[in-house]
């Protein structure tokens, strides 16, 4: 799970997002694969044969920023890590969700599926930019912004793509929106900085020394 006190999005070990509500915990769900594997919503990326590598997830020191890495023979070809910006300041608000990829000791091919199912009874449009795709329906959008290039397949996302070693690219969500930037200007290693000394700042201030610490801080993140 990863959150900002708004909404809070479910990640699957597969690197797979199957649910998230935004902008808040109470909006309509744009991923929603949870409830329906087959006609739901989805975000996933994750490594071709997935069923022969290993998984293992955690998050990032006191924070609420999500890691999963597949591993080959024990050691890791593919790390992605999910978050949602978060900032001190109230005025700024982030309908984003970010996932940075690194690849490591070996080229791979990637899987990547951006499948929006909005509540609506029209169609999604679909609209192509120069940045990526913004998915439409009447009073929803979301748009996908990426280092890889992505392929309209009917409605949805589904591209295979190359992936050479020890790289790192992001792919960003950014919600509600009528146009895309170029990738640049969301600032992701910036956002990524301030959502980690967010969350640790928060930690820092707890009181709460004694037994049972860290799950009491992972509880508190949680919260």
């Amino acid at each position: 799970m990863i959150s900002n006190n708004r909404t809070a999005i479910l990640v699957g070990m597969e690197g797979t997002i199957d649910w998230a509500c935004i902008p808040n915990f109470d909006s309509k769900p744009v991923f929603d694969s949870l409830l329906d594997k087959d006609s739901g919503g989805k975000f996933s990326i994750y490594p071709e044969d997935p069923q022969k590598l290993a998984v293992r997830q955690y998050y990032k020191e006191h924070t609420n920023i999500l890691v999963t890495e597949f591993l080959k023979d024990g050691s890791k070809i593919l790390r992605i890590t999910d978050f949602i910006p978060v900032s001190d300041y109230n005025t700024i608000t982030f309908a984003e969700i970010y996932r940075h990829v690194e690849s490591f000791a070996e080229p791979l091919n990637l899987h990547i599926v951006f499948k929006p199912h909005f509540l609506s009874n029209e169609p999604t449009l679909v609209e192509k930019r120069k940045e990526g795709f913004i998915f439409r329906s009447r009073d929803q959008s979301i748009g996908i912004v990426s280092g890889f290039r992505l392929i309209k397949k009917d409605n949805i996302i589904d591209s295979t793509v190359e992936m050479g070693k020890n790289l790192a690219k992001w792919v960003i969500a950014p919600y509600g929106v009528r146009h895309l930037n170029p990738l640049g200007d969301y600032r992701p290693y910036q956002n990524m900085e301030m959502t980690t000394d967010y969350w640790r700042k928060g930690v820092q201030e707890s009181s709460y020394k004694w037994i049972f610490n860290s799950e009491v801080i992972r509880s508190r993140l949680t919260l």
